[in-house]
């Protein structure tokens, strides 16, 4: 019997052990858990500033990304304009050379038919100094362009001051660019 109630106590002894074991754990992991509950709400304080820095930079960022996308709208909608104006002006430049061009060859079948023309003279009023009147007219107008064209922009003003000079002294293009070449302009 003493074996037995020896045994007993031990189990007793045993149990009582390893109860307050359990609830020694038990208190660690609660207190572990108000521990890290009270860090992690520290750290939710101490960065809602970030927070709120952050989100107003990304606020800034969604503003500035607006008003370059209305910016590029805006620029593409005055290109797009430009480029018609362009268009417009090339063909309306084109239809003007049509135009010139038919009467030139209206003038040349006529001046064909004409008995005793010369075909290798000139009209009496292109002499040299009527050249050097042509050709200082188109120098001027040269010189005015502005100097930051593009290749293209460039090209067609040369060809609208062509176009323009011969207009103005009743020439044509081709007329134009002999005289050129004899006097050597190559611009």
């Amino acid at each position: 019997m003493k074996k037995l109630v020896l045994g007993i106590f031990l189990l007793a002894v045993i149990v009582a052990v390893v109860y307050l074991q359990v609830t020694r754990d038990s208190e660690r992991q609660e207190d572990a858990f108000r521990k890290g509950y009270r860090t992690g709400a520290d750290s939710v304080v101490s960065s809602q500033p970030d927070y709120d820095s952050l989100a107003e930079l990304i606020g800034k960022e969604r503003q500035a990304l607006a008003e370059y996308r209305t910016a590029m709208a805006d620029s593409l909608v005055y290109l797009d304009t430009v480029h018609r104006h362009t268009i417009d002006s090339l063909e309306r430049r084109i239809d003007a050379q049509r135009a010139d061009l038919s009467r030139l060859k209206q003038k040349a079948q006529a001046g064909k038919t004409a008995p005793g023309m010369n075909k290798s003279a000139r009209p009496a009023g292109e002499t040299g100094a009527r050249h050097e009147e042509i050709l200082n007219y188109y120098r001027r107008a040269m010189a005015h362009l502005p100097s930051d064209l593009s290749a293209y922009e460039y090209q067609v003003a040369v060809t609208e001051v062509r176009t323009e000079t011969a207009t103005k002294f009743s020439i044509s293009v081709d007329r134009l660019n002999e005289i050129r070449k004899q006097h050597h302009v190559d611009f």
